[in-house]
């Protein structure tokens, strides 16, 4: 049997299908090679850094820069602090000037209701493939978060603990916007939240710092106040007038020989606290000063004499009148230091 010719119209079906796919290859080709273009340059480099910052990436950004923290000040450079803050958005960049191997690009971002920008350099760091550049960027410098902490040894930021030293926190921090509170675990202190801002420091922007001020809540006062009756009830068990650091004194003991004595509580006193740094001469790391609210009453019995006349038995009622410091330790523990004549 004759072999029947190929048709002009499946031909031209081929013709136009090896085409086709001859077309798309080589769209998707220069899309790839676009792509990587732009990833691999200076530009796409810095865009690739805040979009992880944007992101919340805060590992990412730190491996693209290479920064160079001490491990003790790297706390609020984590995923878990830098998710939980107002972070960048809006980001553009609007300029790149490269010199041989350096080059310094610009870039735009938006950080709350502020647009902010800044210029990262970068360094040509070898071939990428055939065709391109390794851009690597030099880490930019991050702004401190300082917030004063006083009557606090720790504060939560983003719902992280972190310690502070001397009652301040000084760390650095990615651009972003951090709500600083106590943390929620805290019995004994409250306080109205912070917001802090942190961007990419300017020479001619100062350098903010906060506060976070504590107030003692009713369960530290009522702390204080079991620690005031624990203190009071050790002193009334001395035999002595005026024991050392109580607040049970016979202002008369030195007028007498004294013998037999006893302290017996009537009424305990009531305190209350207020900010050492609200007084005159004192500071934050002074805690809380005793604000009496109610006086109480000992009475103090024994034997008294004079002048070698013989012992006769007394009975004496006094006020107790604590004052002193309420204080939270490195463990957030409560501690008090009653002020005494001998203090």
């Amino acid at each position: 049997m004759a072999r029947r010719p190929t048709s002009r119209r499946r031909r031209a079906l081929l013709v136009i299908g090896v085409a086709g796919v001859v077309v798309v290859a080589l769209i998707a080709g220069i899309t790839w090679f676009t792509g990587l273009s732009r990833e691999s340059s200076p530009a796409g480099t810095v865009r690739d850094y805040l979009s992880k910052l944007a992101a919340g990436d805060a590992a990412g950004a730190l491996a693209m820069a290479e920064h160079d923290i001490p491990a003790g000040e790297s706390t609020l450079l984590t995923d878990e602090v830098l998710a939980g803050a107002d972070r960048i958005e809006q980001v553009e960049i609007i300029g790149t000037e490269t010199r041989g191997d350096t080059a310094v690009v610009t870039a735009d971002y938006r950080l709350g209701v502020g647009l902010r920008t800044t210029e990262f350099t970068l360094h040509r760091a070898g071939p990428k493939g055939l065709f391109f550049s390794d851009w690597r960027l030099e880490a930019p410098e991050l702004e401190r978060l300082v917030i004063d902490t006083p009557h606090l040894s720790e504060a939560a930021i983003n719902g992280v603990t972190v310690s502070a030293f001397r009652q301040q926190i000084s760390l650095p921090a990615f651009p972003g916007i951090y709500t600083v509170g106590v943390p929620e675990d805290d019995e004994f202190v409250t306080a109205k939240e912070v917001r802090v801002y942190s961007a990419f420091p300017t020479a001619s922007e100062p350098q903010d710092s906060y506060s976070l001020i504590a107030e003692p809540t009713e369960r530290f006062t009522e702390a204080v106040n079991a620690e005031v009756r624990a203190i009071i009830d050790d002193c009334a068990r001395k035999d002595e007038a005026n024991p050392a650091g109580c607040p049970l004194t016979w202002p008369d003991a030195e007028r007498y020989d004294l013998s037999d004595l006893r302290w017996s509580v009537k009424e305990y006193p009531t305190v209350g606290l207020r900010a050492a740094s609200e007084l005159r001469g004192e500071s934050a790391e002074d805690g809380w000063r005793l604000s009496g609210e109610r006086s109480g009453t000992a009475q103090i019995s024994g034997l008294r004499s004079r002048f070698g006349d013989a012992p006769e038995r007394f009975e004496q009622e006094l006020y107790i009148r604590p004052e002193g410091t309420a204080m939270l330790d490195e463990n957030g523990d409560v501690t008090l230091r009653i002020d005494t004549d001998d203090s």
